[in-house]
C-alpha cells in the first residue's frame, strides 16, 4: 500500500507530465506519449491506470491542477497583485497562468489540435467528443480558480455568468498564445486586456439598457395602472391624454 501511495505521488505525477509536455512536442497528445512518459520518468507503465485513471485526460487535467497550483504561489508573492482592480487582476492572473508555459508553446499547440481533432469523431476507436468536453472543463476550471482568486463571492446566476464568460475568454487566449511570437508574450496581454474590456463595455450598455428599460416600464405603470395595481378604466386613460383634456377643457368652458 505504501509503494502504491508512493508511486502515486504529487511528485512522481509532476516527473511523468514534465517528460509528457517535451514528448508531445514532437508525438502528439495521445496515450501512446502518455506511455512513452513513463517510461522516460522509469516508471512501470503497469501503473498508468493507478497514476491517471483516465489516461492521457487525466495527464492533462493534472496539469492544469499544477499551474493553478503555480499560479497561486505567484499571485501571493506579487507586491501588485493585490492592489490592482478586479478586472486588472483577472487579465494578470490569466497572462500569468499561460506564461507559466512560454517555453511550451509548440507542445500545446499541438494539444489545441489534439482538443479539435476531426478524426476524433470520425473513427470509433478514437476520442469522440472526450477531447473537446476537457478542453471546456478546463477551461472552466481555471476561470473558476481565477474569479475566486480575485475575491469573487457571488452566490446567484452571476457566479456562472461570469465563470461562463471567462472561460471562453481563457479558450481564445490559450488559442493566441500558442500562436504568439511576439516578445515576451505582449501581444497575447494585449489581446486578454481588450478580451475582458470588451466584456467591461458590453456590462456597461447592458446596464444602461436595463436602466432605461426599467424608468420606461415605471412611467408605462403610473399611465396604464391604478395604485392598486389594476389596470385603469379606458374612460380614465382617454381622458389623461393631453390632447384630449384640451379639448374637453375648451369645449365645457
Amino acid at each position: 500500500m505504501t509503494f502504491l501511495v508512493l508511486i502515486d505521488s504529487f511528485e512522481n505525477k509532476q516527473k511523468i507530465v514534465n517528460n509528457l509536455i517535451e514528448i508531445s512536442e514532437f508525438e502528439g497528445w495521445s496515450d501512446y506519449s502518455l506511455r512513452l512518459a513513463f517510461n522516460k520518468s522509469q516508471v512501470d507503465e503497469k501503473y498508468l491506470d493507478i497514476i491517471f485513471e483516465n489516461k492521457i485526460f487525466s495527464a492533462i487535467e493534472f496539469i492544469t491542477e499544477l499551474r493553478l497550483k503555480n499560479l497561486l504561489e505567484l499571485c501571493k508573492t506579487s507586491s501588485e497583485f493585490s492592489s490592482k482592480k478586479i478586472s486588472d487582476k483577472i487579465a494578470l492572473a490569466l497572462f500569468n497562468f499561460l506564461d507559466l508555459d512560454k517555453n511550451n508553446k509548440v507542445s500545446f499547440k499541438r494539444l489545441v489540435n489534439f482538443y479539435i481533432n476531426p478524426q476524433n469523431l470520425i473513427f470509433y476507436k478514437n476520442f469522440g467528443l472526450k477531447p473537446t468536453k476537457v478542453a471546456f472543463s478546463q477551461s472552466y476550471r481555471v476561470a473558476d480558480f481565477i474569479w475566486n482568486l480575485c475575491g469573487d463571492q457571488s452566490t446567484d446566476f452571476n457566479f456562472f455568468s461570469k465563470r461562463m464568460i471567462l472561460s471562453k475568454i481563457v479558450i481564445r487566449s490559450f488559442v493566441y498564445f500558442v500562436n504568439d511570437n511576439s516578445l515576451n508574450s505582449c501581444a497575447t496581454k494585449n489581446f486578454i486586456e481588450q478580451q475582458i474590456l470588451k466584456v467591461l463595455k458590453f456590462n456597461k450598455y447592458k446596464n444602461i439598457s436595463k436602466q432605461k428599460f426599467s424608468f420606461l416600464k415605471n412611467k408605462l405603470d403610473e399611465i396604464l395602472l391604478e395604485q392598486n395595481n389594476y389596470p385603469k378604466k379606458m374612460s380614465n386613460l382617454l381622458s389623461e391624454i393631453p390632447f384630449i383634456r384640451l379639448i374637453k377643457k375648451n369645449h365645457f368652458k
